[in-house]
């Protein structure tokens, strides 16, 4: 997190730095870079970026722990859980569903 200031200070050093020299192409790719990085803090493209990875099924909402990614998808109206690209959960796991019964017998 406190890395993320530093670079957030490098950055705007260089943005000030190239936006004083005379070079339209330097102030052309500034505006650029930062009209890219105001729309990633906007926008979270995490949930966009899960969708490419897991192509074959649609993320509604995407998580980062300190441990890893945690994606919930859904795919034909079931919902499923994915840690780090790898299914954990699903609705229909049979083997899941008879675990439940006998904790709450």
């Amino acid at each position: 997190m406190k890395y993320n200031y530093l670079l957030a200070v490098i950055f705007v050093y260089y943005i000030v730095f190239l936006l004083t020299i005379r070079l339209r192409y330097y102030r052309f790719l500034i505006i650029v870079a930062s009209l890219c990085m105001a729309a990633v803090i906007v926008f979270k493209p995490d949930t966009f970026i899960r969708n490419i990875l897991l192509s074959s099924v649609k993320v509604i909402n995407s998580i980062d722990s300190k441990y890893g990614n945690i994606a919930v998808s859904e795919y034909q109206g079931e919902k499923s859980v994915f840690y780090n690209h790898r299914l954990i959960d699903y609705e229909q796991d049979a083997k899941q569903r008879e675990e439940n019964i006998i904790r709450n017998c």
